[in-house]
């Protein structure tokens, strides 16, 4: 009796002692699907997040391009030439906006050697040829990537002819010499080193068409090399006056330059320009944005128009 006493009381203990494992089995399940599911629902709603934030940083930049249309806009109806001291010019500065900032800015890109003047069907193509060549050799390129360059947007048969004067641009409407859609596409050409390249970035660009250098917006390795004889304390003043006071017709700023500066090529000079890069970056939470285009202004009637335009 007593041994069967003893065999029920163990019993019921291991009864008892499994239901109370399996008790805190079930809790401890309950509370991994718990943890699981919230878990789950911190990672969707941080995705949920994150998507909302990087919508509204691309909606942001992207506006942003449409402001700086707006600011060219009103700037191309209030102004005939363009400067460094008109609003336009200055940068928009790391901004906070509501959970992030926003900056921005425009560049000229008529203040640098546009490369698709050089072309063989080129009014300017004489004028830009001599004007790359004394950038590049005062930025110290080396002369193999000064050749490979022009070579680039050379037509052979120019090799036969005794001058390229204006009577010989109709014998290459017909080249096979194609226009250069970016400068980093030159990194592909052959002999041109990549120091040229970072040397010369700052002040070369790629435009769809031919366009003047604006003297007012111009840099000055670039202006010096449109100035052949000028000196660099006369060069220093010239750009002093332009800061005090910007030049409002290439007749000005003719007579405003030194004695020593000769047979300056008019055409390949402006004080306007037409063609500007836009830079927007938002951030948005922890998203991020950036937003760029090309912009070119068109008749004083119209917006500018969107040259290309990426939104990352």
């Amino acid at each position: 009796m007593k041994t069967w006493k003893h065999c029920s009381l163990f019993s019921l203990q291991r009864s008892r002692g499994a239901a109370l494992i399996l008790a805190l089995l079930v809790a401890a399940f309950a509370a991994v699907v718990a943890v699981t599911l919230i878990t789950d629902e911190t990672r969707w709603m941080a995705g949920v997040e994150a998507r909302r934030d990087y919508a509204q940083a691309k909606t942001l930049s992207s506006a942003g391009i449409q402001w700086a249309r707006h600011i060219l806009f009103e700037d191309q109806n209030s102004n005939k030439i363009d400067h460094l001291r008109e609003s336009w010019a200055f940068p928009l500065p790391a901004t906070p906006i509501e959970s992030g900032m926003i900056e921005g800015g425009i560049v000229d890109l008529q203040s640098r050697i546009n490369l698709n003047n050089m072309l063989p069907h080129s009014p300017l193509r004489r004028a830009e040829r001599i004007r790359f060549r004394a950038l590049a050799r005062s930025l110290r390129v080396d002369e193999a990537s000064i050749t490979a360059i022009v070579a680039r947007f050379t037509d052979p048969r120019e090799n036969t002819l005794a001058s390229l004067q204006e009577s010989n641009r109709k014998l290459f409407q017909d080249t096979a010499v194609v226009p250069l859609f970016d400068v980093g596409e030159l990194a592909a050409q052959a002999d041109v080193s990549a120091a040229a390249l970072r040397a010369l970035a700052p002040h070369i660009i790629a435009l769809p068409t031919v366009t003047p250098l604006n003297i007012n917006t111009a840099g000055r390795d670039t202006l010096k090399a449109s100035l052949p004889g000028i000196g660099n304390d006369e060069l220093t003043q010239l750009i002093e006056r332009r800061s005090a006071t910007p030049f409002p017709d290439i007749e000005s700023f003719r007579k405003a330059l030194p004695e020593s500066v000769e047979n300056i090529e008019e055409a390949a000079l402006a004080a306007e320009s037409r063609f500007f890069q836009i830079t927007v970056r938002v951030r948005q939470g922890n998203a991020q944005s950036e937003a760029q285009a090309v912009l070119r202004r068109n008749d004083k009637e119209q917006w500018p128009s969107i040259v290309w335009k990426t939104v990352e």
